[in-house]
């Protein structure tokens, strides 16, 4: 009985969930079809801002830029231009742009709302005192007396064990040493591994070459080792890029936890 109510709690949300994403994409189809009509071009701009907030509760921040990218920001009011703005930074930052959003940050803007985004964004882009301050005057201005305390302490753990991220050139120079290149990236098993292909490929172009099949030697055993120390170049790259975008992930999602704790 326990878990026929856990399952049907559980479709229960996952259908209206559903429900409410489709009403927010018909309510942004309904603004676009307004703003094509709409003769008055600042009401087209400032319906296509509303449809991208839209857009953007709906889990949709690729689709939200593309909509800010038809506004035209110069006839805007001041109001409507720090909404574009925010906005623009909030969809560039779900879509993992981070130079992008990171462009987007007005500095002279102390509005409240924008230093926990403002924050996330700087710390995409491993500007990492940068995104501690604002996270902490974020926090300072906006959690309760009697949460402030933990939730700054959490920030400063957080930022104290900041991620390390691995240089691709670094790893670029090392990949030819095996398993130098791929154990900066994490993966030692598969730098011996291509230790190995690379040693054997090596060593069949010098017994070729030493039994007298030189063509054999040179063009079939230099081939395969051309072949090793290429696949072993792009994985080298492939993993540098997937651990430095895994840490930066894994910290954004703990930092983006404390910003939402209160």
């Amino acid at each position: 009985m326990r878990l026929f109510s856990i399952i049907s709690i559980f479709l229960c949300v996952s259908f209206s969930a559903e429900a409410q994403c489709d009403s927010l994409r018909l309510e942004a189809a309904l603004l676009q079809r307004q703003a094509y009509y709409q003769e008055d071009p600042a009401a087209a701009s400032a319906l296509l801002l509303d449809k991208a907030r839209i857009l953007l509760s709906a889990g949709e921040p690729q689709q939200a830029s593309a909509t800010l990218a038809r506004v035209r920001a110069w006839l805007l009011d001041e109001t409507q231009l720090r909404t574009y703005r925010l906005l623009q930074e909030e969809a560039y930052y779900g879509s993992g742009d981070w130079e992008s959003a990171l462009s987007c940050i007005d500095t002279s803007d102390t509005d409240i709302q924008h230093l926990a985004l403002d924050a996330l964004v700087m710390a995409a882009n491993r500007r990492y005192d940068q995104s501690k301050a604002l996270a902490r005057s974020y926090i300072e201005q906006t959690f309760p007396i009697e949460g402030q305390a933990d939730a700054l302490q959490q920030t400063d753990d957080l930022f104290r064990h900041k991620p390390r991220y691995t240089s691709q050139k670094a790893a670029m120079a090392l990949s030819f040493l095996p398993p130098i290149g791929q154990a900066i990236a994490g993966h030692t098993r598969e730098g011996f591994g291509a230790l190995i292909t690379e040693a054997a490929a090596a060593a069949f172009a010098v017994w070729q070459i030493i039994e007298g099949c030189y063509i054999t030697g040179i063009l079939g055993g230099g081939i395969m080792l051309e072949m090793a120390y290429m696949d072993n170049f792009n994985n080298t790259l492939r993993y540098t890029e997937e651990a430095n975008n895994r840490n930066r992930a894994e910290f954004l999602g703990r930092l983006e936890s404390i910003l939402k704790a209160r």
